[in-house]
């Protein structure tokens, strides 16, 4: 690094000021300085070290922040880095101040035993630092607030209270059962995020669905930019959905709104019945995601890849399946179909399955089959006998993250 330039955690109130100086900087109609003070509030465990920077004299000139989640593969709690609020001054571009910054972010991924690394970003830049799409994100279905349904006297709605929080957190574990990747939120974020009244960068109010007097549904929705988003919703019925969207027209029409975004999964029932009453579907970005090493998460994933050998054809397997990242191997070990034991091999030497370790995440976290991944990417093989057994440990599924903060 050119001397004038240093590397430096944010130490105090004045560094962070200076923080939140370049980050309104950089992204100045974007309200990104308010996350980066509500992460300071909101997550547990998020301190100053959290935010990496370099300097040049006193003057912060480029940062990002690593943002600590918790996922859920297949109910299994995974630890997750979310690189964040990536910022550099214009007049610094392109001197490799984010590859610095980057390689002390990836030395903290691997001495706190990060699962994964996640970044919302901008498109392309992150893949030279090893991320490749993989979760989706930001899903949205448009329609006119008049091709809405009107509600009926079977349901009432209301605000929530923070004593209902323990409520809507059950309904939202039952939501989360249709996706194998979920967020993990804790009591806390959840109270939190309901005294701030923000998730990530979208404001919301909380509104509960009751049948006599019943908790059936919540959903968090506000008046955005002249367009009334909805930005979360648990499980829904059809007469549940009905009655939700004749409120959500009646909010929008008394304030001279006549649009409502919808930003939840696609797979959703609700997502499904706008689709129905006319809605439409956008294509969604994608987390880009990064495994910090396969080693450690194969190791902790075995008993999923047990799971699915045990209902499969290949529940007497006995055999070695070896699976070549190019640097270094993953060597799965079966005994009487199951995985009893994964190791490591840091040779390079061909075998009958080659992953581009880059893009394998797509096929690790279920959104492409191993067919559409040999056909589009030549850097990726797998032999004949064993794109079966592939296929067994390595289905495709649905996820679905919402933000902790």
């Amino acid at each position: 690094m050119v001397n004038s330039y240093k590397f430096s955690y944010v130490k105090n109130e004045e560094d962070f000021y200076n923080y939140i100086t370049l980050i309104k900087t950089t992204w100045p109609e974007e309200n990104v300085d308010k996350i980066a003070i509500r992460l300071m509030n909101t997550i547990p465990n998020f301190n100053y070290k959290n935010i990496y920077t370099i300097k040049k004299e006193n003057q912060i000139i480029a940062s990002l922040t690593l943002i600590p989640q918790k996922w859920s593969f297949g109910g299994i709690p995974i630890k997750v880095a979310e690189m964040g609020l990536v910022a550099t001054l214009p007049q610094y571009r392109n001197l490799g101040l984010q590859r610095i910054l980057n390689k002390k972010y990836d030395e903290t991924l691997i001495k706190e035993n990060y699962d994964l690394s996640v970044i919302e970003g901008i498109p392309y830049f992150y893949r030279q630092f090893g991320y490749e799409y993989t979760i989706p994100l930001d899903s949205e279905i448009n329609i006119p607030l008049k091709f809405l349904p009107d509600t009926n006297s079977q349901y009432s709605i209301k605000k929530i209270e923070l004593i209902d929080i323990p409520k809507i957190i059950k309904l939202n574990d039952i939501t989360k059962e249709k996706f194998f990747i979920n967020s993990i939120r804790s009591n806390e974020v959840w109270k939190k995020q309901e005294e701030n009244g923000w998730q990530a960068d979208w404001p919301f109010k909380t509104y509960l669905l009751l049948e006599k007097g019943i908790i059936k549904a919540y959903l968090r929705a506000e008046i955005v930019n002249n367009k009334l988003v909805l930005i979360e919703i648990s499980n829904t019925k059809s007469n549940e959905s009905r009655n939700i969207c004749g409120f959500l027209k009646k909010i929008g029409l008394e304030n001279n709104v006549d649009e409502l975004v919808c930003r939840i999964n696609h797979h959703e029932f609700f997502s499904n019945y706008l689709v129905k009453n006319g809605g439409k579907k956008n294509k969604p970005y994608a987390w880009q995601v990064k495994v910090v090493n396969y080693f450690n998460f194969f190791k902790k994933i075995i008993p999923i890849l047990n799971n699915r050998l045990y209902t499969s054809s290949y529940n007497f397997l006995e055999s070695e399946l070896k699976i070549n990242f190019f640097k270094n191997s993953i060597i799965l070990n079966f005994f009487n179909g199951q995985i009893n034991d994964v190791k490591e091999d840091k040779g390079i030497k061909r075998s009958e399955i080659q992953f581009n370790p880059i893009v394998f995440p797509k096929i690790l976290f279920g959104c492409a089959s191993h067919k559409e991944l040999t056909q589009n990417y030549p850097d990726i093989s797998i032999n004949s006998k064993y794109q079966e057994l592939i296929k067994t440990l390595f289905p495709k599924f649905k996820s679905n993250i919402y933000p902790c903060y």
